[in-house]
């Protein structure tokens, strides 16, 4: 586990201390996030909250938190394509495993739930167009993942399924997400909503 300082170079933030692309502060953010891709779909979701405690749009990235029948969520839009997304879940594990002050990792870092909300353009014979598809692990097949050091857990989570964890219907998710969140250096994102 790296102990090292981050440098202003690695650990980009504005000059209120936010992490710059989200332009965020670890708290405010819930533990459980809900990502869309269209800055519009976040407050079609958070419309259905009892409470928005928190609102905050930089560029495209639009964060919302509040609670939902007692459940304390975070709904942010990524914006379109690999390179959003990755931003997003770096800054996310950013906000969760490293003190922005100090600029150090923190002992314990919160533990992150990101569920990916969207529309996916893979029509096949057995889908009904509208039909709700869950995917049990996504793939990113787009060169993203030659970036990242190793990819051997790939393996297990497509030969090994967690047998608890939410219905499959065969699909697969092909996406950045997967590999920025298996290579997350600190383990602070959760794979299974």
């Amino acid at each position: 586990m790296r102990d090292s300082y981050f440098a202003e170079t690695e650990l980009i933030l504005s000059p209120e201390g936010r992490i710059y692309h989200l332009d965020l502060l670890p708290e405010d953010i819930a533990d459980t996030i809900i990502l869309v891709g269209d800055p519009g779909r976040v407050s079609q979701i958070t419309q259905q909250f009892e409470q928005v405690e928190f609102c905050r749009q930089h560029r495209e990235f639009i964060t919302q938190t509040g609670y939902f029948k007692k459940k304390h969520l975070t709904v942010i839009s990524t914006g379109i394509g690999t390179d959003n997304m990755e931003i997003v879940c770096q800054e996310l594990d950013a906000l969760a495993s490293i003190d922005l002050k100090t600029r150090l990792l923190r002992p314990q870092p919160r533990k992150l739930k990101l569920i990916r909300l969207g529309t996916c353009g893979g029509i096949q014979p057995e889908h009904d167009p509208g039909t709700l598809l869950v995917s049990a692990v996504a793939l990113g097949l787009d060169g993203l993942s030659s970036f990242y050091q190793s990819t051997s857990c790939l393996t297990r989570l497509i030969f090994q399924p967690n047998p608890t964890g939410p219905p499959s219907f065969g699909c697969m998710g092909l996406g950045p997400m997967a590999m920025t969140l298996l290579q997350s250096p600190r383990n602070s994102i959760s794979l299974n909503p």
